[in-house]
């Protein structure tokens, strides 16, 4: 028995894995930088890098910081899909406001 986990966003359905190879692609597209072009500067092929690209494969945590490095493509924002530049700081403590934690994992007070 394999579980998978979901990402609904919208309408959307699809898989951890869908979801960060949809983000590669469009951050690639953004860009203008070819999926060939990341294979090599991280030292893959190029069927290695499209498989991961068409969702059929997931990428590693050491992939995508090679990602990073090479293209300036958050690890982070292809994982989660939330961009790090437009999160602002609006609670007193710093943390953004709206989010909800479960009982007993609240952040900390002074």
């Amino acid at each position: 028995m394999s579980a998978e986990l979901k990402v609904i966003q919208g309408e959307r359905t699809e898989t951890l894995t869908e979801a960060t190879a949809r983000r590669f692609r469009e951050q690639l597209a953004g860009r203008n930088i070819t999926r060939r072009d990341v294979a090599r500067a991280i030292g893959k092929s190029d069927p290695w890098i499209g498989r991961r690209a068409a969702g059929q494969l997931p990428f590693d945590t050491d992939e995508l910081q090679a990602i990073e490095n090479a293209t300036g493509i958050s690890a982070a924002y292809l994982l989660t899909g939330v961009n790090e530049e437009s999160r602002r700081p609006v609670g007193p403590d710093g943390g953004s406001s709206g989010v909800v934690h479960p009982p007993g994992l609240e952040p900390g007070t002074h």
